[in-house]
């Protein structure tokens, strides 16, 4: 990624003040620039004491209802700063609880948490960890039910291990937990099949819109399984090659290529019999109006 001159005070409409976190990617004047550091001591207090991380996990006993957890994040006011699907084996699973170890249920927890895919999240709003874990509610899914019926362990854990959720309990064990989940030396493989498949991106103004967990949902209702999921930032020339079938067909190439690489995008492997075509018909037309008019009930 190359450095570039961005001038202090000047408006740039198209990055939102949420996408502004250390480590995050984002797309000016369709080029990939990472957020590394604060630029003054204020705007260094100003997110550090405000703006904090999480680390958010969606187990593979809740993976199911991703669509309808990640609406309830978004509702309660969290970004969504990065996305990813995967499935530990044994080893990664031992590493990351590794402060369980010599507890009783640990190989039961190690068990549930390599029993299929997971979803991990790194989620920032205002006091993070306090209110990621009011939303979780107790671990132990009968307790939630009684004192937090509401909560997302309540709506969707089974008992006081498949509990549906994981939350950081500290700051800083966030940040351990989540370059543990990203980090450059994670060892966490896509969990893409490639196999009976569609490739499903969510653009970014449905993102911007909150409308993430409601096309999750709505493709999951719809019957296909969602086989890996990440949020990613494209720049110019990536959107270029990714849609080069489409440059000299479509008159509005070049909107649509500054849309795409201007903030996160959600890509997915979608998987069902005939998946290309199921997956059109649930996506419907590409014209909003006209798929409003002729196919009511479809994403777009």
């Amino acid at each position: 990624m190359e450095k570039i001159t961005v001038y202090e005070g000047v408006p740039y409409p198209l990055i939102s003040i949420n996408q502004l976190q250390i480590g995050s990617v984002v797309s000016i004047e369709g080029k990939q620039c990472k957020v590394s550091d604060y630029d003054n001591f204020f705007t260094k207090k100003f997110f550090e004491e405000r703006r904090r991380h999480v680390f958010a996990m969606v187990k593979p006993d809740a993976y199911p209802h991703l669509g309808e957890i990640i609406e309830q994040i978004v509702s309660a006011g969290f970004y969504i700063n990065r996305l990813k699907s995967f499935k530990w084996n044994a080893e990664r699973a031992q590493d990351f609880y590794a402060e369980h170890t010599a507890r009783p249920y640990f190989d039961s927890l190690v068990k549930a948490a390599t029993s299929g895919l997971s979803a991990g999240l790194e989620l920032v709003s205002d006091n993070a960890v306090e209110r990621w874990r009011k939303l979780m509610g107790p671990a132990d899914v009968g307790t939630a039910r009684k004192t937090a019926p509401l909560s997302l362990r309540a709506l969707y854990g089974t008992d006081s291990l498949r509990n549906a959720l994981h939350g950081s309990d500290s700051p800083a064990n966030s940040l351990s937990e989540i370059e543990f989940a990203f980090g450059p030396n994670t060892h966490a493989e896509t969990t893409a099949t490639l196999k009976g498949c569609s490739c499903l991106l969510v653009k970014p103004h449905a993102i911007e819109a909150g409308n993430l967990g409601l096309i999750i949902g709505e493709v999951m209702a719809h019957g296909f399984k969602i086989t890996a999921i990440e949020q990613i930032t494209l720049s110019k020339a990536e959107t270029e090659e990714f849609f080069k079938g489409h440059k000299d067909k479509s008159p509005e190439f070049a909107q649509m290529q500054k849309h795409m690489s201007s903030g996160p995008i959600v890509v997915m492997e979608v998987c069902k019999e005939d998946a290309v075509r199921e997956l059109r018909k649930v996506a419907g037309p590409n014209d909003p109006e006209e798929a409003v008019r002729v196919q009511p009930e479809s994403i777009r």
